[in-house]
């Protein structure tokens, strides 16, 4: 019973640690991880509590023993709702030589169209040309106006800054209750996408948009394994720097017309500067290789 209270309690005196810094909050925490040193969302939980405390290497070493005791594959792996022990992840930058053709043949087509999803969303993300719906822009974090979005969740010592707004431009049924592509507003687009969707399993599409002057979102992941995503800058102002960190590898350096594939679960953080326009990029999300239907009869399953 004590495990069970204390499991449920982490989560909210996580919440009260965050915007009051309360003592109760951190023993709560401690007491759990004591009760149930097998439950991620407890070790997450008591690692992001020491984070926020400065105490990064001592996270480190939580999230390191629960990855070799199996928790995760990696410390900087973390999902707390789905994770399957049985499917390996492919890595935070998996190389071409670990994904299925299929992926790399989505990422060279898009990458070859960039120049044309260039010229047909950028104008009218920018208000530049055209309407375009609201109800497909979510702000993920504006700092001015009081709204920290997302950063409510980073759990890190890192604050947002800035602003960070996505346009969702596609959804598969499972995901936001479905969002069929705008092809009124943007048919070369979609006509794209609607030819990917199949062959690589497409979960969303999406605009990402860092405003100037100063951006930083800070280190967050995706609660659920099993999702890679297709990172393509659209627009990337000269004289600007732009930055993007998955796990430990070494920071890229955006630049227009290359895509890459990363591993949503894995910590991953962007810094952007410039003094006057915003940095665009496209985003896809597919199912992990390993995760679709026809694998889960020979996967374990999940653990919550």
């Amino acid at each position: 019973a004590k495990a069970h209270d204390a499991l449920w309690e982490a989560p909210f005196m996580l919440g009260h640690l965050r915007s009051r810094g309360s003592p109760e909050a951190g023993t709560a925490l401690e007491a759990a991880l004591r009760l149930a040193r097998g439950s991620r969302h407890v070790v997450s939980a008591v690692g992001e509590k020491l984070m926020i405390e400065g105490k990064e290497q001592e996270a480190l070493g939580l999230f390191k023993a629960a990855a070799g005791t199996g928790l995760w594959h990696f410390a900087e792996q973390r999902p707390r709702d789905l994770f399957w022990p049985g499917v390996k992840s492919l890595g935070p930058l998996p190389p071409d030589d670990s994904l299925p053709e299929v992926f790399v043949e989505a990422r060279n087509a898009i990458e070859a169209q960039l120049t044309t999803l260039r010229e047909e969303l950028v104008p009218v993300l920018l208000d530049k040309a055209g309407p375009m719906p609201e109800d497909r822009r979510f702000v993920q974090h504006d700092v001015a106006r009081g709204n920290l979005g997302a950063g409510a969740d980073y759990g890190t010592t890192v604050l947002p800054e800035g602003r960070w707004d996505e346009v969702y431009l596609f959804s598969a049924g499972e995901s936001m209750g479905g969002l069929p592509c705008p092809t009124n507003a943007f048919p070369r687009t979609c006509t794209l996408l609607g030819k990917l969707a199949a062959k690589v399993g497409l979960l969303r599409a999406a605009v990402s948009i860092v405003h100037p002057p100063k951006t930083t979102i800070p280190p967050h992941h995706s609660q659920t394994q099993g999702r890679l995503r297709l990172q393509c800058p659209l627009y990337v102002p000269q004289g600007s720097n732009s930055t993007f960190t998955v796990g430990h590898e070494k920071p890229l350096k955006l630049q227009q017309g290359r895509c890459w594939w990363f591993d949503e679960s894995f910590d991953h953080w962007v810094t952007y500067s410039h003094r006057v326009h915003p940095r665009v990029s496209f985003y896809i999300d597919s199912v992990q290789p390993g995760l679709r239907e026809e694998d889960f009869s020979r996967a374990a399953p999940p653990t919550l």
